[in-house]
């Protein structure tokens, strides 16, 4: 199976989940969230690129993926891609980590914009800590 976390406008809260995921752990420190490579601000440039991130403990891949909006549009298309492709639904394990306020995304763009890169890092990692509850909650983080 593979999985692809996936995030409206934002890169931190896939980026931890699947940080989590492929540690196998519900927990993560500040520390490590932010020296993760990818835990930081979605550009304009990542909207829809995936970013592979290693195997998990069960040999299986780990995606990261940032879209504008509609995540279930995107799901779906995934779905689509599959049935064309002939391969079973369950293939690809698309797990959406959404923020709570999507505004939250254009002040992270905006902040490093202005070049207050490590602002917007420590914002996110904020949002992230407060969230982190809920998405091992949710089953969204293993």
């Amino acid at each position: 199976m593979i999985y692809l976390y996936i995030g409206v406008r934002d890169l931190y809260l896939p980026a931890a989940a699947a940080y989590m995921h492929l540690q196998g752990r519900n927990e993560l420190t500040a520390k490590e969230l932010l020296a993760f490579p990818y835990f930081r601000p979605a550009q304009k440039a990542d909207e829809g690129r995936l970013y592979y991130l290693g195997t998990d403990a069960d040999n299986h891949p780990v995606y990261i993926a940032c879209v504008a909006d509609h995540p279930d549009v995107f799901h779906n298309a995934v779905q689509s891609l599959l049935t064309v492709y002939g391969l079973p639904p369950t293939t690809i394990q698309v797990v959406p980590c959404l923020l709570e306020n999507l505004q939250l995304a254009a002040y992270f763009r905006l902040l490093t914009r202005i070049g207050l890169d490590t602002l917007a890092d420590r914002l996110g990692l904020k949002i992230v800590l407060n969230r982190l509850p809920d998405l091992v909650r949710e089953g969204v983080a293993f």
